[in-house]
């Protein structure tokens, strides 16, 4: 359905910071919760996650550690990269897992190019990705 045709961003350095969120202006602000609530935003995150999801099992599924890392980033309107974060006051994980779950989202970019529907220069989009140690069968 959706193909990548785009180049990867370079994973340069990654920093983990509490005080470092997403900065949007107040327009943009509200903007993007006017956006969260439309259909065609709620499809296009739902496609993201399990993107992203994907990325992650396939690269990581034999991961023995647990936890919970919430990501929120923001993708321009050709579906490409902004910006991202690890939400560490969302998170309860190791820095490993924290950075396996960065490494997932830049796997799974860059994204198809936001709907139409949305006529947004950007979106931002939050994901939360819980890391549970498989049980052999």
């Amino acid at each position: 359905m959706f193909s990548k045709s785009a180049q990867k961003p370079a994973l340069g350095r990654i920093e983990f910071s509490r005080n470092a969120p997403i900065k949007l202006s107040e327009v943009e602000m509200e903007s993007s919760l006017k956006l969260a609530r439309k259909p065609a935003y709620l499809t296009y995150n739902n496609f993201l996650r399990e993107r992203v999801r994907r990325c992650l099992y396939n690269k990581f599924s034999e991961v023995s550690d647990e936890g919970v890392v919430c990501l929120k980033f923001a993708l321009k309107a050709d579906g490409s990269l902004l910006e991202y974060r690890v939400i560490d006051e969302k998170s309860q994980a190791s820095e490993r897992l924290k950075r396996m779950a960065v490494e997932g989202l830049l796997d799974a970019s860059p994204f198809p190019p936001l709907p139409k529907e949305l006529d947004s220069p950007l979106a931002t989009f939050s994901v939360i990705i819980h890391f549970i140690e498989q049980q052999g069968e």
